[in-house]
């Protein structure tokens, strides 16, 4: 854009006292100026609450809505008037200047106006007229030369016509008389005419009219007449006397002259700049003393600040004082010169700068014409700031900024580019701008690109320090071009992005760790439900292998058989154990533990799982925390680590387990994907072994995946450490490459002070049967035989529901005591725990044995038992439900 046209829109922009307002094309207000507060009376903070249509009135709201459709279509509306309302209800008429804002592409966006308040303007006009039309009546009836008069009577016969009368309608007196006066009434008129008559003679006062006449060529004249009944000397009408005086010149004239004024006027009124007529005054001796103003349009009103009342018929000398500018001087140079002056002036009172022009209509009267160049200096002024402000702004600017010549020259700098080239500014003015660039031809390609298209943004390029080091930037230009619109060079910004590439490929790294986090705990949720369904199948394998069993002695053919299905069972169990601790599903008896201790316990034992030829070693931290977790969960973890090590060890090697305290902040852990901020016990166990690389690392926690040969492994001991770290509210980071060995760090909370906790397994009653009702709850049709069956063998009296509604009958009807609720924890409906808070209600003795495929986390926080809540394991053999039955009837 030129320099002119940004002068000009900040010129429009600024505090004008005209209204600018912008909306969008659904009417949406998005800018509200100080002219349009103070027209309007709504703050800027409301404005942009409100659509256009709500400063509109009613009965002007179509219009208005269509004059904005036909702008938006690209019909020119430039400028047209309006009504608005303010916010205090007054009707205002506004002149508005549309202008159609659009977007790069040409499409339209939204509309701004310019609108200046013309209610005042328009009510002197309409005053004015009144004025004009009052005197020219005035005028044509006291004035009587050569006007027509006639006499005729009541029927309209002609009785007297004077000389007026004949040169005005061309008969001579002798024609006339004896003619009806309907004669020369024009035919259109002639009705009319008879009533007006009708209306006199009846007494009616109807003194002056107008009519059209008939003349004896056949021209119709305009003419205005004056009546006089004429009485008898009782009063009686007798005649009418008209004196008539053709008009048809004079309202042509008339006619003409109010068109000049309205164009005039309009023109006057409508003008942006202020414009003021002024007479001049002078002595006895004709030299001029003072000038009065004669007239002044609103916009003079609105720049002065003077209202145009006290304006118009003001002298100079009363109105401005002694800060009267030399005006006599001026005028008195045109008036000899004949051609028009203009000049600058500052009005003091006013604290405004004019451009003033000096025109001189006719002798000893001027029009001056006012152009308020207040803002347009105080623009340049701030225009000469902005320049001394962008060049201290660019200088301090952190980016390198660089101005380069059309033939790729650099013609400036600011220190920013001294800095990331390593030259100074004076050995950059006047070099290459691309040999400072490590591609050359790729930056005055896109130098190139600059002069076609005018703009590049975010090219990345890389800048060649001269130690020798490269910075990677984002290069942004833009042409700079002269008035006549070609290019003269270029502007050009560079942004250092190197340790923000740096940063996106740790973040694309933290991305991976994330993706693998959530990737194992889908896994973990599919195991969960895996082991879940599986060991609802286990249980009626096992439980029926073990009736089996005591159904047949050894001597039976299916002994055998039987024993291997009960021990497929158990292992099978076992697998889905390992799932669930993979899962964080395990049922759990946490317990305050020194891991210094307990790991000591265990050495003997891991020595003989690993072998002779691997070295065992020890390091125990000093004074290391607290740990709460279940014993047998460490044993776990342990033996799992311990095995993993010795298989990446080939022959002789080492296995070193650690413990330490260890803190991490929230800085760390924002580096450091999977950690979290606190106090932990650190247990590592580490080797020199094969270690791994990254492809098997990024899967070494999930189920069933393993590098050893088929059926050697499981592929769920990792999968097993994973979980119980997980479970116990820790975390786990591997450190590991090919032939350097591998670490495994566990991090596990600590605890702040110790905690005792029971032991969850408290010692069962030696009689196993019993003779107490059970109220026997499970959805899965086989376990719920299969329980009836135990449970009578055991001599208990078994009522089997499968489904909670169903128990809730069962216990309804039963009329005898019922001692024990047997119910699995997950069930269509409701739980088994809100199963047994209903039936509570009505049998407040009932005691209550949860079991189920998954764990005790349904019923439990977390996985860990509460106390007083009795919980079996799904798959569970005859006799632990036996000692359960057992322990929760006999219990408190």
């Amino acid at each position: 854009m030129k320099q002119e046209d940004l002068h000009r829109m900040a010129t429009v922009v600024s505090d004008s006292n005209d209204a600018i307002i912008m909306h969008d094309l659904e009417g949406k207000i998005l800018a509200w100026n100080r002219g349009a507060k103070e027209t309007y009376g709504y703050t800027e903070a409301e404005a942009v609450e409100m659509n256009i249509r709500d400063i509109v009135p009613e009965s002007d709201r179509e219009a208005a809505l269509k004059l904005i459709q036909k702008i938006t279509q690209g019909e020119i509306v430039k400028s047209f008037e309006l009504q608005r309302v303010t916010k205090d209800g007054r009707i205002l008429d506004v002149w508005l200047t549309t202008t159609l804002l659009t977007d790069k592409e040409g499409k339209p966006v939204a509309v701004a106006t310019t609108e200046r308040d013309i209610t005042e303007r328009n009510k002197t006009e309409t005053a004015l007229k009144r004025k004009v039309e009052e005197l020219h009546r005035l005028a044509t009836v006291v004035s009587d030369s050569n006007d027509a008069v006639i006499m005729h009577d009541l029927e309209g016969k002609i009785l007297a016509w004077n000389r007026g009368a004949r040169e005005t309608y061309g008969y001579t007196e002798a024609e006339a008389l004896g003619k009806n006066v309907r004669d020369i009434v024009a035919e259109p008129d002639r009705e009319a005419a008879l009533k007006l008559i009708e209306r006199i003679t009846q007494g009616e006062i109807v003194k002056s009219f107008e009519l059209r006449r008939a003349t004896k060529d056949r021209r119709i004249l305009d003419v205005w007449l004056t009546t006089t009944l004429l009485t008898d000397e009782n009063g009686k009408p007798v005649a009418i006397a008209t004196t008539e005086r053709d008009i048809t010149a004079n309202k042509q004239a008339d006619e003409a002259l109010r068109e000049s004024e309205v164009r005039y006027r309009s023109l006057f009124e409508s003008m942006l700049e202020g414009v003021a007529l002024h007479r001049l005054i002078c002595d006895d001796e004709g030299h001029a003393i003072d000038y009065e103003i004669v007239d002044v349009n609103p916009a003079y009103a609105l720049q002065t600040g003077l209202s145009i009342e006290i304006a118009k018929g003001s002298r100079a000398s009363l109105l401005y004082g002694s800060s009267t500018p030399p005006y006599l001087e001026i005028y008195e140079k045109v008036a000899r010169d004949g051609a028009p002056a203009s000049f600058e002036s500052y009005f003091a009172p006013l604290g405004r700068h004019f451009q003033i022009s000096v025109f001189s209509p006719k002798a000893g009267w001027f029009a001056t014409v006012f152009t308020d160049i207040t803002e347009r200096n105080k623009a340049e002024e701030k225009q000469r700031a902005v320049l001394l402000y962008t060049r201290n702004l660019i200088e301090a600017n952190l980016d390198p900024m660089v101005i380069i010549s059309a033939d790729g020259l650099i013609t400036d700098v600011n220190g920013a580019t001294e800095e990331i080239t390593g030259v100074s500014r004076e050995r950059l003015v006047g070099s290459d701008f691309s040999g400072y660039f490590t591609e050359p031809e790729k930056a005055y390609a896109v130098y190139k690109k600059v002069f076609s298209q005018g703009i590049v943004r975010d090219y990345p390029l890389t800048i060649c320090h001269r130690s020798g080091r490269t910075i990677d930037v984002l290069y942004n230009a833009i042409a700079y071009r002269n008035d006549a619109g070609e290019v003269q060079g270029v502007f050009a910004a560079a942004r250092d992005i190197t340790e923000i590439k740096r940063a996106e490929a740790e973040h694309e790294n933290l991305e991976a760790q994330f993706r693998q986090a959530q990737k194992m705990e889908a896994v973990g949720r599919l195991a969960g439900g895996v082991a879940h369904d599986f060991n609802n199948m286990l249980q009626v394998i096992i439980s029926y292998a073990e009736l089996s069993l005591e159904k047949l002695t050894p001597s039976d053919v299916l002994y055998a058989p039987v024993q291997q299905i009960l021990k497929a069972g158990r292992r099978s169990a076992d697998l889905t154990g390992q799932l669930l601790a993979f899962a964080r599903k395990q049922t759990i008896a946490p317990k305050v533990l020194d891991l210094n201790e307990s790991i000591g316990g265990m050495l003997k034992m891991l020595k003989r799982l690993i072998g002779e030829d691997i070295d065992l070693a020890m390091m125990p931290g000093y004074d290391v925390g607290k740990v709460m977790m279940d014993p047998s969960q460490l044993d776990q973890i342990l033996a799992n680590l311990a095995v993993n090590a010795r298989d990446a060890i080939s022959s002789v090697g080492k296995v070193t387990i650690e413990t330490d305290n260890v803190e991490f902040d929230d800085s760390y852990c924002l580096a450091h994907a999977g950690f979290l901020p606190g106090q932990y016990v650190l247990l590592a166990v580490s080797d020199d072994g094969c270690g791994m690389d990254k492809e098997t690392q990024s899967r070494l926690f999930e189920p069933f995946f393993t590098t050893k040969p088929q059926g050697q492994g499981t592929g769920l001991g990792l999968s097993t450490v994973y979980g119980i770290v997980k479970q116990n509210n820790g975390f786990i980071a591997v450190y590991s490459e090919p032939g350097k060995g591998t670490a495994f760090k566990i991090y596990l909370p600590r605890l702040q002070s110790d905690r005792a906790v029971v032991d969850e397994t408290p010692t069962h009653a030696v009689a196993l049967n019993g003779t107490e009702t059970v109220l026997l709850v499970d959805d899965e049709e086989a376990l719920l035989g299969l329980g009836k069956l135990i449970l009578e063998e055991q001599g208990y009296t078994a009522l089997a529901a499968g489904s909670p509604s169903q128990a809730m009958q069962l216990a309804e009807q039963y009329a005898g005591v019922i001692h024990l609720l047997l119910t699995d924890v997950v069930m269509p409906e409701m739980s088994g725990r809100e199963l047994f808070q209903r039936l509570s209600i009505q049998r407040p003795s009932l005691k209550c044995l949860f079991m189920s495929g998954y764990t005790a986390n349904t019923i439990t926080q977390r996985g860990v038992l509460n106390e007083g809540i009795h919980f079996l394991q799904k798959p569970f053999s005859v006799e632990q439900l036996a000692v359960k039955l057992r322990e929760t009837l006999d219990g408190p």
